[in-house]
């Protein structure tokens, strides 16, 4: 029996009580607030990582993580 899909992570961003080490591209979008084009694109160009297990396409969470602080700062300089 295999575990249902794309759980909606809560405000606290866990999963069922649990922080989740990997999550699917839309909870990828949920947590980051980027929109799904921009995560495709940034998978694209290689810039942002992923993991496959069958036909499912993973992102590790640190490597959001760390994708999204090497962004430029924005704001004034």
């Amino acid at each position: 029996m295999s575990a249902p899909r794309n759980k909606e992570l809560t405000e606290s961003g866990t999963v069922d009580g649990h922080k989740p080490i990997a999550v699917s591209i839309a909870q990828a979008c949920q947590i980051s607030g980027l929109s799904r084009a921009t995560i495709f694109r940034c998978i694209a160009a290689g810039r942002l990582p992923t993991r496959k297990l069958g036909s499912r396409t993973l992102i590790i969470v640190e490597e959001l993580r760390s994708f999204l602080t090497a962004l430029p700062k924005g704001g004034a300089r």
